[in-house]
């Protein structure tokens, strides 16, 4: 059995053929959008909302830990950087890097969805 060895026909080929011919614009312009409807800045602080969110929300310098609310926990395993919003579950492993990830897969949100929730998506 001889292969084809045309990389033009190739289905990988097809696909970058056919999204080269995509117009560029329409992803930029759609980034662009998001940059605008996106203000990190309007974020709370980290350690404000992870006190609201978690129980027994205890502070430990740059970090603070808490019961995980993805399991059921009976002893902190979940810490959070209070700085960055960073967060991590030692004993599920549920992580993210910031409290929109946070809100996203507490409450099984897409990013829109958690930063107008968070209210900092402005249309």
């Amino acid at each position: 059995m001889e292969l084809n060895k045309n990389k033009s026909s190739h289905p990988l080929q097809l696909i970058v053929k056919a999204s080269e011919s995509i117009e560029k614009n329409h992803f930029t312009k759609k980034s662009k959008k998001a940059v605008e409807n996106f203000r990190r800045d309007l974020l709370p602080p980290p350690e404000q909302y992870y006190a609201n969110e978690l129980k027994r929300f205890t502070r430990r310098k740059a970090q603070g830990s808490a019961l995980c609310p993805f399991h059921d926990d009976h002893s902190p395993s979940f810490t959070v950087n209070l700085k960055t919003g960073q967060f991590m579950c030692f004993a599920c492993g549920v992580s993210g890097g910031d409290i929109v990830s946070f809100c996203m897969q507490r409450y099984s949100l897409i990013f829109i969805d958690a930063c107008k929730a968070l209210g900092v998506w402005h249309e």
